[in-house]
């Protein structure tokens, strides 16, 4: 296991331990490939009891945060992690990092001022602009790790993620107002939304 650990904030970020590639293949997958954790997750979903990161979060006390993968993976360009402690409100499990990220105030707030839906579209739209948010996410930590579109970030967002969430957050935020005018994404988030509802 490899911990970072920044005590003065009482932060402890984890990832799994480094493996040859083909055996990390064979034993846990690709933090990209069709794992349940490599997805975007239920918001607010708690998993984790138990774990090492949810063990450490308590240990520390109620004012720590622990952030750990929950797949193997390239430390700075693996997207599927889980907050335990102080910054997941307490209580068991970890929250996805893409909720401390995303939170349900800022989805809203984007719903409304792209979308304006009418009480019966609502929850297609909001399901559907989350999941196009977790594109963007993926795609700032991943993608960007691989190649990197000039200016688009000013420091390594899979690194920003764990060492500071809230300027991590501004940033991705700020890249969120240009990526969802991109060609075609406002088109497929009502097209997605249409598609479940009906």
């Amino acid at each position: 296991m490899i911990l970072w650990i920044k005590l003065s904030d009482r932060h402890v970020v984890t990832s799994p331990a480094q493996e040859d590639s083909e055996a990390s293949e064979a034993r846990y997958g690709h933090y990209h490939d069709n794992n349940d954790e490599s997805r975007i997750q239920e918001q607010g979903s708690r998993t984790g009891v138990g774990s090492l990161a949810a063990t450490m979060a308590q240990a520390l006390g109620e004012e720590a945060t622990v952030v750990a993968h929950t797949t193997f993976g390239h430390t700075t360009e693996n997207p599927a992690a889980r907050v335990f402690g102080a910054e997941a409100g307490g209580g068991a499990g970890g929250i996805p990092l893409f909720d401390i990220m995303y939170p349900d105030e800022y989805i809203t707030l984007q719903l409304d001022e792209l979308f304006h839906p009418s009480d019966d579209q609502r929850a297609a739209l909001y399901a559907s602009l989350r999941q196009e948010m977790w594109y963007q996410y993926y795609n700032s930590i991943y993608t960007e790790h691989h190649n990197p579109t000039e200016g688009r970030y000013p420091v390594p967002m899979g690194q920003e993620v764990f060492v500071n969430p809230d300027r991590a957050r501004e940033l991705l935020h700020a890249d969120w107002v240009r990526w969802i005018q991109g060609p075609g994404r406002i088109d497929a988030v009502r097209g997605r939304a249409q598609n479940s509802s009906g």
